[in-house]
């Protein structure tokens, strides 16, 4: 449950940011979906959680080093978003979160582009996500906030979500 995580400790205090790491193939198979919702259900219903599965999952992707393909991964993702669509209803402060590496928008990659790892939208036309992430580090110092952050904002209000920061750090030149 979300009382045994790092999260868990203070809930209500901050928001939190939560990524699991299911196996995809059985989370978009659906044997994962009790274990999915019994887990987003132990979250107070008070609490502000972003939550995601797989962090980054585009960078692993990008490097070969993911234990899944980018169709395995959306199909994951469309399987965890319905669950925790489900849960929204009980759990208003809860909010699925894509996470990405900034560099897939700076540098992208066939196979691992936002684009293609983006899950959709629902038979109504909402996006099977409530809001998108990323991880920006710069590495010279030179990297300005638009370089940075500005492919992200444009993907995410191209789809209609939110954007946010997940991770961000800079390293001296």
């Amino acid at each position: 449950g979300f009382a045994a995580t790092t999260c868990g400790w203070d809930p209500g205090r901050w928001a939190s940011v939560w990524a699991g790491k299911p196996d995809p193939i059985a989370m978009a198979s659906g044997s994962l979906d009790n274990t999915a919702r019994n887990f987003l259900l132990s979250i107070p219903a008070s609490h502000t959680a972003f939550v995601a599965i797989w962090h980054e999952a585009d960078v692993k992707i990008k490097q070969g080093t993911a234990p899944y393909s980018a169709a395995q991964y959306v199909a994951a993702w469309r399987r965890f978003f319905s669950i925790l669509r489900e849960v929204q209803a009980d759990r208003p402060h809860l909010y699925g979160c894509l996470i990405f590496g900034a560099y897939s928008y700076i540098n992208p990659k066939p196979g691992a582009t936002l684009e293609e790892l983006w899950p959709g939208n629902d038979g109504l036309g909402r996006p099977l996500v409530d809001c998108v992430a990323y991880d920006g580090y710069a590495f010279t110092g030179a990297e300005t906030g638009d370089y940075m952050w500005g492919g992200g904002r444009a993907f995410a209000a191209s789809k209609g979500v939110a954007w946010g920061i997940a991770e961000a750090g800079l390293s001296p030149g």
